[in-house]
């Protein structure tokens, strides 16, 4: 549940020098994270949208992700929680490019603030997002700029896909985590073992 309100939300990111209207993309900065598709897809997106900038919050992690000053692409490294929150708040979306995730927590965090979302659709995104987001190739540049520009300017989808979000987040609770687990285990011991080979 949000801890800001609307003034501190925007004054936690206008602190940080980033007015909206931004994209924001949250996680490490390296190369599995896809961000250089989001900088390929940003001039076609600022030709049309030129006041909406890519905004990044992460640390620098291992590769090079190159030019993002360029691009105009707002790096910050690491913020707060409270900066963290403002950001996702005031956000006109947020993205997940990644080409491989173990989980996808950015997705679930924007979900969660009711940021709309635009996620990969590889590994584990498609089913942390579900219908709750739209779900783009990684490597396509050009499908990046036109999701993009589309979600920006429908102010509507921004809408179905900020409380389609926050309903999906609102089902990754440590108690359902557990009964998955648990069905999984019994599922587990109800299937019957591999057949061992009687020694002659």
């Amino acid at each position: 549940s949000p801890t800001l309100d609307e003034a501190e939300a925007l004054a936690r990111v206008e602190a940080l020098g980033v007015r909206p209207p931004f994209i924001l993309q949250v996680g490490t900065v390296e190369p599995r994270k896809g961000i250089e598709n989001l900088v390929a897809a940003l001039p076609r997106v600022r030709r049309e949208l030129p006041d909406l900038t890519l905004v990044l919050a992460g640390p620098i992690g291992w590769g090079q992700v190159a030019g993002l000053r360029e691009a105009g692409v707002i790096a910050l490294g690491h913020v707060d929680d409270a900066a963290l929150e403002g950001l996702y708040r005031e956000a006109t979306l947020a993205t997940v490019a990644s080409r491989s995730e173990g989980f996808g927590l950015p997705a679930l965090e924007a979900m969660a603030h009711g940021t709309p979302l635009i996620a990969s659709n590889a590994t584990s995104l498609p089913e942390v997002v579900a219908d709750a987001g739209v779900l783009v190739p990684p490597d396509h540049p050009a499908a990046w700029s036109r999701a993009i520009l589309d979600l920006a300017r429908d102010e509507s989808a921004r809408a179905e896909f900020a409380a389609r979000g926050r309903a999906r987040a609102a089902t990754f609770t440590w108690a359902a985590s557990g009964a998955a687990h648990r069905r999984a285990y019994e599922q587990a011991a109800d299937r019957p073992g591999p057949r061992r080979r009687r020694r002659s």
